[in-house]
Formats: C-alpha cells, sequence, structure tokens
C-alpha cells in the first residue's frame, strides 16, 4: 500500500469507508479496499475521484 493510503487507512474503517465512497459517487462493494482509499486519497488531495480500479 502507497504511503499516503497507508497514512488514511486507519482513518477509514469499512463502514466509514463504503460512506465515503458513495458520497464519491463510487459503489463501494464494486471493487477492493486499497482501490477505494486510493479515490478517497485523491479526492482529499483535489485530485478529485477516478472511475473505480484506476
Amino acid at each position: 500500500m502507497a504511503d499516503g493510503l497507508g497514512a488514511i487507512a486507519g482513518d477509514f474503517p469499512p463502514e466509514m469507508l463504503s460512506m465515503e465512497a458513495q458520497r464519491l459517487g463510487l459503489d463501494p462493494d464494486s471493487t477492493d479496499r486499497e482501490t477505494l482509499l486510493k479515490a478517497v486519497y485523491e479526492a482529499m488531495a483535489g485530485s478529485g475521484p477516478r472511475s473505480a480500479g484506476q
């Protein structure tokens, strides 16, 4: 897991990550935890969410 993702992983237990993914317009059931964390991290960094899996 990339350093940035590792830094936020503890802040997003599964329930919180699911809610944040939904808020970003992603389907939390469609991909794995690392991909969702990456999307959340990019959104927090100002890059905005990408399609799941990218």
